[in-house]
């Protein structure tokens, strides 16, 4: 890193305690620690809320969606395909489920 790029210098602020706990309050929301989010405040650098956490069993249900679908294509690429079963109208109606229910909470 270039010696004018590097952070060397602090300044300090006096905040009231309701000034204070805003911005601490921002920061949070925003992800990232106090400071980073008061060098961006004070440089006009967009600061976006931080993503939200998906549902564990949301993440659950597309996890076993991927295992199924590699363990399809496992049984299709060695030709056991036939040997087993597979409702492809089942495993379409889950997907869409679930690419619904996805949709719908990322929005």
């Amino acid at each position: 890193m270039a010696e004018h790029e590097r952070r060397c210098r602090q300044s300090k602020i006096r905040l009231t305690m309701a000034e204070f706990e805003f911005v601490t309050g921002q920061a949070k929301t925003a992800g990232i620690p106090l400071a980073e989010f008061i060098r961006r405040r004070a440089l006009s650098v967009p600061v976006q809320p931080a993503p939200e956490k998906a549902d564990a069993t949301l993440l659950r249900e597309i996890n076993s969606i991927g295992v199924n679908i590699n363990q399809i294509a496992r049984n299709l690429n060695s030709g056991r395909a036939g040997q087993h079963g597979v409702d492809w109208s089942a495993v379409q109606a889950e997907l869409r489920r679930v690419l619904k229910k996805v949709g719908a909470a990322i929005q």
